[in-house]
């Protein structure tokens, strides 16, 4: 793509790196730079203007955590620019204490961005096409513990760029998708980080990224522009100590159309907390969690089923079986329920967080539900487990899909949530975080499965136009919701902590991830 002549949005353009690739898209000739950003630099903006006389280079503020703001961005820079040919979205932070702000602002407010810019861009609606590039992280390609939560919102970040890179969509918008990853780069976004870590005790051993190399800001800015002058749709880009690599990904599942093991976790006698009970696969789970003897089994969801508590209270007598109303939304709502429940059975050993929506037209419940709330669930409970502090330990599984290892265009909102919840899990396992909490993490990823989730999943897509994708997925294989549960509890017994579990056609196939990134340290 020859940059000559052409009209830029950059979103986060008065960051580190922003206002880098700003500079960098304006000696590669960009003739219109528009820099969105939270507030204006007017030293950058005056330096950037009398350095590129010949550009014509604007900033409108945006608010990446308010819809409204960034549709009144790009409707402004519409009128202003007449068209824009690229779009790049690098606003970002790393605040894990902050945790809807870092999800709302590195992933809801990047989808939001995207989904606004594309009828602009949109060629078989009388756009232009152009490239939109996504700026991802290294925590975006390898799960970082220090930093689960920005890991989580990378990943996401990651597999939505994948999932906009299919080709479908490129046939109907003309718009090329690229995601690049860069390594720590010296800019404000890792100064101090330590400070920014999941856990206030880890500060400390993040103190030793200050000894990493870094590339600087300027590197990254040049090697963005050679990835959108030559980068393939749907591609992803490590840009690290000043090189480019282009990431390539093992297929970890493919739909489908038309093992033995010995328990190491003894449920008998155990108590759970089960979050989305009532669903599909949920509800067949607690009959598998009963059938192991659990003692005291407890339900989070948004109403009661009472038919279904008496049902389970009948063929199970001897089991003590609650239900506690939350709402996965609302942290408060999750805080009182946590609470109700220790209240009642004392303590919990294993928690899992079930709880899930899949309609792709719903983009803020659907990261609201997937994703912020599994994180605020985790972190809510681990307190309660926290064996340095007194708890017993345990186990925590998070339910993630298949969409959270493949990137899944149909549902690409739902893709995006799904891979984060597989990083967020998988950072959360971190040897480290075990010795302090005694708590495994484990990943579960169903494949297609019988329940109301995915019920006229042609409804529940992105874009009209990608109906045809979601018919042809209705007619995909599915397993029962039963035989899921009896593998998902099998491994409730069995699994690793840190183990990504695919569960898909009544098989368990464990996923092993390949390394992509380590930092380099200063001998």
């Amino acid at each position: 793509m020859d940059l000559k002549d052409k009209n830029v949005i950059y979103s986060g353009g008065f960051g580190g790196i922003g206002l880098a690739g700003v500079r960098e898209f304006l000696n590669s000739g960009a003739k219109y730079v528009t820099i969105l950003d939270l507030n204006e630099n007017k030293e950058a903006m005056f330096e950037l203007k009398t350095s590129h006389p010949g550009a014509k280079i604007d900033f409108i503020p945006v608010d990446l955590a308010k819809k409204e703001s960034i549709t009144a961005a790009f409707k402004s820079a519409v009128e202003k620019m007449g068209h824009f040919d690229v779009l790049v979205n690098g606003c970002g932070i790393c605040k894990d204490s902050e945790v809807d702000l870092t999800i709302q602002i590195n992933l809801l407010g990047l989808i939001h961005s995207t989904l606004t810019a594309l009828p602009y861009m949109d060629k078989s609606s009388g756009g232009r096409g152009g490239t939109i590039l996504n700026i991802s992280s290294i925590c975006g390609l390898e799960i970082t513990p220090l930093y689960a939560i920005y890991a989580a919102s990378k990943h996401g970040i990651t597999a939505f760029t994948r999932c906009m890179g299919d080709q479908i969509y490129f046939d109907r918008f003309g718009v090329r998708f690229l995601a690049i990853c860069p390594g720590l780069t010296k800019t404000n976004l890792i100064k101090d980080n330590y400070l920014s870590t999941t856990f206030k005790f880890c500060q400390e051993i993040a103190k030793r990224y200050r000894h990493a190399i870094v590339q600087s800001a300027e590197e990254c800015g040049k090697n963005m522009i050679k990835v959108i002058e030559t980068g393939k749709n749907g591609g992803v880009y490590l840009l690290d100590l000043g090189n480019v690599e282009e990431i390539p990904y093992k297929r970890q599942w493919v739909v489908t159309y038309e093992t033995h093991y010995k328990p190491n976790m003894d449920l008998k006698g155990k108590n759970v907390i089960y979050e989305g009970g009532f669903g599909g696969i949920g509800q067949r789970c607690l009959r598998e969690f009963l059938a192991k003897g659990v003692k005291n089994l407890v339900i989070f969801d948004l109403q009661e089923n009472a038919d279904i508590l008496q049902d389970l209270r009948t063929s199970y007598p001897e089991a003590n079986i609650f239900f506690f109303a939350f709402d996965i939304t609302d942290k408060n709502s999750i805080t009182a329920a946590f609470e109700k429940a220790v209240e009642k059975i004392g303590h919990f050993d294993v928690l899992v967080n079930g709880c899930g929506l899949m309609d792709d037209t719903k983009v803020e419940l659907m990261i609201e539900i997937n994703l912020m709330g599994l994180i605020h669930s985790t972190l809510t409970a681990l307190p309660y487990m926290n064996k340095s502090n007194g708890g017993r330990g345990g186990l925590i599984i998070n339910i993630s899909s298949v969409a959270g290892l493949e990137p899944t265009a149909v549902v690409a909102v739902y893709s995006a949530a799904k891979h984060g919840v597989t990083a967020f899990t998988r950072a959360m396992a971190n040897p480290h975080y075990y010795k302090h909490f005694g708590v495994s993490f484990i990943t579960i990823c169903p494949g297609i499965t019988e329940t109301n989730l995915v019920a006229n999943i042609h409804d529940k897509v992105i874009f009209k136009f990608a109906e045809v994708l979601g018919a042809r997925l209705d007619t995909a294989e599915r397993q029962s919701p039963e035989v899921c549960a009896q593998n998902l509890v099998k491994l409730a017994e069995t699994g690793k902590n840190g183990g990504v579990y695919m569960l898909d056609l009544g098989e368990i196939k464990e996923i092993t991830f390949p390394t992509m990134w380590t930092p380099v340290f200063n001998s």
